[in-house]
């Protein structure tokens, strides 16, 4: 028996359990006030680009998928997990944590050419100043045999002035 709970599923009671109603969310008939201000501030900039605001449910999506992996990760199971992540990196492809845990669940799952293709795509304009997807990406390199490749993205991770 498969005990496991479907996002589908589990989204609506999600809903109910906060005193939301999802079919009257979508439509802007329920009657309950609920304040995402705080949720939109957090979240906007990792689900939408500039200027795009997102909607309450994908706002609950997103919460709900990490929660999802996050649970799974808790209890060691990285297969379990990857899924999620993989959903959740694409729900909002401009969620940085999410694409470092991503690629830390591929690597341990032997998925070395997959975690660095995701390490790659966390290595942006907006997250540059953060060296950790070069460092773990040059780690990487280095495991597979590429130390060019891994001395170009430590040089990119920690420049040297003067």
């Amino acid at each position: 028996m498969d005990d496991r709970v479907s996002l589908l599923r589990m989204a609506p009671e999600v809903f109910r359990a906060c005193g939301l109603d999802p079919a009257q969310e979508q439509s802007g008939t329920t009657g309950v006030d609920v304040d995402f201000k705080p949720l939109l501030e957090i979240t906007q900039p990792i689900l939408k680009k500039s200027g795009e605001v997102p909607t309450p449910i994908e706002l609950w999506q997103y919460h709900a998928l990490g929660v999802v992996a996050n649970s799974h990760a808790a209890r060691g199971d990285d297969l379990g997990s990857l899924p999620y992540w993989e959903a959740l990196t694409r729900l909002a492809p401009n969620d940085f944590d999410s694409k470092l845990r991503l690629a830390e669940v591929q690597r341990g799952l032997g998925l070395a050419a997959a975690a660095l293709d995701t390490l790659y795509a966390a290595i942006h304009p907006l997250t540059r100043d953060d060296p950790r997807p070069l460092l773990a990406a040059a780690k990487l390199e280095v495991q597979l045999g590429h130390p060019d490749a891994a001395r170009q993205l430590l040089r990119r991770a920690v420049p040297v002035t003067g």
